[in-house]
C-alpha cells in the first residue's frame, strides 16, 4: 500500500498570516507553474490515491528561512499567493518546524530545510514526482536516500546531508528517494538551472 501523500510528519508550530507580496514569492509563482506543466508537481487521479504530489520552495536572502508551497497544492493548475508560506526555521533534532503563512507548509519542509543546509549557495528547491526518472535512477547515475527512510522525516533530512557528502559536496544537483515512488528532488542557485536538471535526466531516457 503506498502511502499517503501530504501528510505532515513532523512537530508544527504554525501562525496563520497573510505572506508580503514579494519578489521571490512572484518567483516561486512563475516557478511552481512551470514545475507543474513538467509535471513534477500535480495530481493524477490513477497515482498515490488521488493525492496532490510535488513541492517548491526558495531561501529568502542569505538566511535559513525559505517560502515553500503549501500542503496538498499541488492539485491547483495555477498557482496562487495563498498556497504559498514561510518557514522561518526547523530544527531537525527535535523534528520541528515553525511557520508563518495563509496555509500549511508542505509536508517536505524538513527535507528543504536539509537541503539548504547544505551549503549557502543552494536558493532553490524542488520536489518532484518523475516516475520515469525515478525507476531508473541507478542507470541514469542518480544517487538515491535508503529505501527504509520515509519522507518528511528527520531520518531523511540527515541521509540527504550523508549523500551531500558521499558525492562530493554539489552546489546543484539530483537525487531520488529509494523510499519515496517516484519522489526526485532537484536543488540549485536557480530555478532554471533545476529545471534543466530536470529535462536533462528525462531527454536521456527517451534518448
Amino acid at each position: 500500500m503506498v502511502a499517503a501523500e501530504g501528510v505532515i510528519k513532523f512537530d508544527l508550530r504554525f501562525q496563520n498570516s497573510p505572506l508580503e507580496n514579494s519578489g521571490a514569492l512572484q518567483e516561486l509563482l512563475r516557478w511552481r507553474d512551470v514545475f507543474h506543466r513538467l509535471g513534477a508537481i500535480g495530481q493524477d487521479p490513477d497515482r498515490y490515491a488521488g493525492d496532490a504530489f510535488g513541492n517548491i520552495s526558495c531561501r529568502l536572502g542569505n538566511s535559513s528561512s525559505f517560502l515553500i508551497s503549501g500542503t496538498r497544492t499541488g492539485k491547483y493548475e495555477k498557482a496562487q499567493p495563498g498556497h504559498f508560506t514561510c518557514v522561518d526555521s526547523c530544527d531537525i533534532g527535535k523534528n520541528s518546524v515553525i511557520a508563518h503563512g495563509p496555509i500549511k507548509p508542505s509536508s517536505e519542509s524538513l527535507t528543504h530545510a536539509a537541503v539548504y543546509a547544505l551549503s549557502p549557495a543552494i536558493h532553490c528547491v524542488v520536489h518532484g514526482h518523475l516516475p520515469q526518472v525515478w525507476t531508473r535512477m541507478q542507470e541514469l547515475n542518480i544517487p538515491a536516500t535508503p529505501v527504509d527512510v520515509p519522507y518528511g522525516t528527520p531520518d531523511m533530512a540527515r541521509s540527504i546531508t550523508r549523500l551531500f557528502e558521499q558525492n562530493g559536496k554539489p552546489g546543484q544537483a539530483a537525487f531520488g528517494m529509494a523510499g519515496h515512488e517516484d519522489g526526485i528532488v532537484a536543488y540549485a542557485e536557480d530555478f532554471a538551472t533545476i529545471e534543466g536538471l530536470m529535462r536533462n535526466k528525462m531527454e536521456m531516457i527517451v534518448a
